[in-house]
């Protein structure tokens, strides 16, 4: 399923709307190649009512909308596999032209981390039947390109950073079985396996054992466990990698660690806004108005405190074609006001407001109900360009995030004392 430039990641603006199989979700992901047939051409027309009821624009203004339609019955005619099916209708929503727009099914990484979003919607409790709402994981964000699936990046703190798996590295196997994000790893849950990966034209085998975790917890602690200070021709850079902005938490995370934790030390920061998911709100931006007064308090010993947040140092900030939505927003609203400087690669130009939608108890059809505008501007297909523009393509990056260093060596640039030139004597 190719949805954006081959990634399978998701970034999403929000809208309310152990090695033993326990949960009634593992049974069905391991057993659906024996699964009672569904009637799925009943199930189509579902979503093709939800389309038409939430969709945020009248779908018949789409010209190929009718075709797509009618494509997808006939193509619909027979189908009893889960993924064939998923394959039609995203064809069929492809019609629509728009982000946030895409057919989840319990094998798709992103189904467990948007549900993870929304998790307190009854509808989504439901989905779960009400028990943790957790998947395996062994912590990294992969890309398809064609048939191949290559690490885009390693969640640090996670099983496959302490396997020593590397961006770019081709993920062949587990164990004798083909390679899949999310399937294959229910029944490998707390059992170490061997993932074939392919580095430098050359096979290698590496031991790493999944985990279940809750997908907002995990990039929780990927957020946190990334907050590093990185030394630099004397320069602290201060880094935190944002792999989802999707609540409260993560933006409290860094201004906790600007305040009193691992970045408060820092000369300038490194926000990096690439892969994951969006989520963020534009007034996190708040954080770097250098106009906010600073207000010192001074005790009678000469101690002095500030009650004041804003980081009034350099901000660079990291993007590329996985920044999408609520991270697209940050980036305009920086570009736009001066307040950090963008490296990296223009953004997706996916800007709809997304909402969950539950299809016959199983998958999700996640949807854009609502347009967006900043500052009266629309960036759906549009993005925003850095003003240092990095290429990079994961697969043949070869360990190295070509882009992370250039962010770094921007840093480095920013935070050396500006030299006015002296005046010409009169």
């Amino acid at each position: 399923m190719n949805r954006l430039a081959c990634w399978i990641l998701s970034t999403c603006w929000l809208t309310v709307a152990g090695g033993t199989i326990t949960s009634e979700r593992e049974v069905l992901a391991q057993e659906t190649a024996t699964a009672t047939p569904r009637d799925y051409a009943t199930r189509l027309e579902n979503v093709f009512a939800k389309v038409e009821e939430r969709f945020y624009r009248d779908p018949f203004e789409s010209p190929n909308y009718l075709g797509a339609k009618q494509e997808a019955r006939t193509a619909v005619v027979g189908c009893r596999d889960p993924q064939q099916f998923s394959v039609i209708i995203n064809q069929y929503l492809r019609a629509l032209d728009a982000s946030h727009t895409y057919y989840l099914t319990s094998e798709d990484w992103e189904y467990y981390h948007i549900a993870a979003i929304f998790e307190s919607l009854p509808s989504i409790q439901e989905l779960f039947q009400r028990q943790p709402l957790e998947y395996p994981s062994i912590g990294i964000i992969a890309q398809k390109c064609g048939q191949q699936w290559v690490v885009a990046d390693v969640l640090p703190g996670g099983p496959a950073a302490a396997s020593g798996v590397q961006i770019g590295d081709m993920l062949l196997k587990v164990n004798d079985q083909p390679y899949t994000p999310v399937a294959g790893w229910w029944s490998l849950v707390d059992q170490p396996a061997t993932l074939t990966i392919q580095r430098g034209g050359q096979q290698q085998s590496l031991h790493v054992t999944a985990r279940k975790v809750h997908p907002g917890d995990e990039m929780y602690a990927a957020l946190t466990a990334s907050m590093t200070i990185v030394e630099r021709s004397g320069t602290k850079i201060g880094y935190a990698h944002f792999y989802s902005y999707a609540g409260r938490r993560y933006q409290e995370a860094l201004e906790q660690a600007i305040q009193s934790g691992e970045l408060r030390k820092a000369d300038v920061l490194v926000l990096d806004l690439r892969y994951g998911l969006g989520g963020a709100d534009a007034n996190y931006l708040s954080l770097f108005n250098r106009d906010v007064p600073e207000l010192l308090s001074i005790g009678r010993d000469g101690e002095t405190s500030s009650s004041t947040l804003p980081w009034r140092k350099p901000v660079v900030m990291l993007i590329n074609e996985t920044s999408r939505s609520g991270k697209e927003v940050l980036a305009y609203g920086a570009k736009r006001h001066g307040l950090a400087t963008l490296v990296g690669t223009r953004t997706a130009g996916a800007v709809l407001a997304g909402s969950p939608l539950v299809v016959d108890g199983e998958d999700l059809l996640w949807l854009a109900v609502r347009d967006i505008k900043v500052d009266g501007q629309r960036l759906e297909k549009i993005g925003v360009d850095p003003h240092l523009e990095v290429p990079m393509d994961p697969s043949t990056c070869q360990g190295v995030d070509v882009q992370r260093e250039a962010a770094l060596e921007e840093a480095v640039r920013l935070a050396q004392p500006k030299v006015v030139p002296p005046r010409p004597s009169p």
